[in-house]
């Protein structure tokens, strides 16, 4: 798992090198971050928008969460985005490589998994470009799917009512930041759920 990280890692600042020039990040779907936490709060609490002629549209959810992730490092809004951008992919190889343990696979294929993963063509083109919510959506996936597994009682022996909190709340972050994913996520609930209770028949 160490070793998968670091290789990752490494790649990924290869394919974002291009992000960063003169010391900020740049380019792609990038835009200007506020410096701090406590603005991104207030952009996203905000009834007004001073974007082009002005807009009360309601801001976009992935700035809440860009928002807690902020206040999750201390209040610095401009260290996310390169955080997520370098250390994601490797963190959802990593998880992916961990979530698989259950699933009674060797070693070896495990951790072709987690670096097919970490490394698939999306997930590169997603740091080239600045794409920092769909590199988060793939962090957040695997441990969505151990939640979900768990609260379902396909993990354990019986179903977990904190597991499906915890898969509650990853699902509402993973909409927010990719809305087209609720059909698909919604459709895999069903069937997990259908296949769960034929178990315990």
């Amino acid at each position: 798992g160490v070793l998968l990280f670091a290789a990752v890692v490494l790649v990924q600042l290869v394919a974002w090198r291009g992000l960063f020039q003169g010391g900020v990040l740049h380019g792609g779907a990038l835009l200007p971050v506020p410096t701090g936490a406590s603005d991104l709060w207030q952009a996203y609490t905000a009834a007004w928008h001073p974007v082009q002629l002005g807009s009360d549209t309601m801001a976009h959810p992935s700035t809440a969460v860009l928002a807690l992730l902020a206040t999750l490092l201390l209040g610095h809004g401009t260290w996310v985005v390169p955080t997520l951008l370098v250390v994601g992919p490797a963190l959802a190889g990593v998880l992916a490589y961990q979530v698989t343990r259950s699933f009674g696979l060797s070693q070896r294929l495990r951790l072709w998994i987690g670096a097919a993963y970490a490394l698939n063509p999306v997930l590169l083109a997603a740091t080239a470009q600045g794409r920092w919510t769909t590199v988060l959506v793939a962090v957040l996936l695997p441990l969505l799917a151990v939640a979900g597994a768990r609260a379902l009682g396909v993990a354990a022996a019986e179903p977990s009512g904190r597991a499906a909190a915890v898969a509650v709340l990853l699902t509402a972050v993973v909409v927010a930041l990719s809305p087209a994913l609720l059909v698909p996520l919604a459709a895999l609930l069903v069937l997990a759920a259908a296949r769960a209770r034929s178990r315990r028949a």
